[in-house]
């Protein structure tokens, strides 16, 4: 009787500390997690894939809604209650022992409505057929031990301050590079044809030679020639500015002599 007693405190004192539970089996699509606390749910109900349960099964003698598993919120022990599945459940303990009637193989029967605690390393049989392996841990361990043994999810990136990623399996000098912009903020092809709509008006001589050089520097926008056709624009546009103020010198001193003739006609 003392050792039945101390068994039976070890156990309720095991379930006390262990607050979560994870329930594995290749039926499941990833770890099933309970807990009286925290994110995972203290209670749901397993059945058929397809039907109306909270946690499918992959099996098919499973009913829709095989059996429910609760966490109780006091004692922290993990139950499961038959739900009047057509094939019926039982348990598997990891350690002999109870006094509920042996199917075979040491599995106890479960009866409907009624619920059995699930300790540490017992298995849950669904329809003879589905196991459901239970793992006990404190609380926050079985959650995190069923995040990691899920695969990981793949992240992608954002690119940083704009700037786009290389396209995957391509080299980089098989990329498109970026298209540099050209000088003046004109395209080459649209220089050229706002050189080419400029009228022509030659002044002392210069005018047709610095519009000739501007059309070659426009065309050569974006080539290697750009500094060779822009200096040749340049020195003909400076002389163009010394014609023209020589020109205006002239003009000058050709009004002054006009203005001493009238005054000496006044005069006479």
């Amino acid at each position: 009787r003392r050792a039945r007693r101390t068994r039976r405190a070890a156990a309720r004192a095991e379930g006390a500390k262990a607050r979560a539970y994870t329930l594995r089996s290749p039926a499941l699509a990833s770890p099933l997690c309970l807990s009286a606390g925290g994110f995972s749910p203290p209670s749901v109900v397993l059945g058929r894939e397809g039907e109306k349960n909270d946690v499918g099964v992959d099996c098919d003698v499973v009913s829709g809604r095989h059996v429910e598993l609760k966490v109780e919120r006091r004692s922290s022990r993990l139950v499961a209650t038959d739900l009047g599945s057509t094939n019926g459940s039982a348990i598997r303990r990891a350690k002999g022992g109870g006094a509920f009637a042996a199917l075979g193989g040491g599995d106890m029967a479960m009866e409907p409505g009624v619920a059995y605690e699930l300790r540490d390393g017992d298995t849950l049989v669904l329809a003879t057929r589905a196991m459901l392996k239970v793992s006990a841990a404190a609380a926050g361990a079985a959650e995190a031990a069923s995040e990691a043994s899920a695969p990981p999810a793949v992240k992608t990136a954002a690119p940083m301050f704009g700037f786009s990623k290389k396209k995957a399996g391509v080299p980089a000098e098989e990329e498109e590079a970026p298209a540099s912009k050209p000088a003046f903020g004109l395209k080459p092809p649209q220089a050229a044809k706002a050189a080419e709509k400029r009228p022509s008006k030659p002044m002392f001589g210069f005018g047709k030679a610095a519009e000739e050089a501007a059309q070659e520097a426009a065309q050569g926008v974006g080539s290697d020639t750009t500094g060779e056709a822009l200096a040749q624009a340049g020195a003909l546009l400076g002389a163009l500015g010394k014609g023209m103020a020589d020109a205006g010198s002239k003009g000058a001193e050709a009004l002054r002599r006009a203005q001493q003739e009238r005054e000496a006609e006044r005069e006479a």
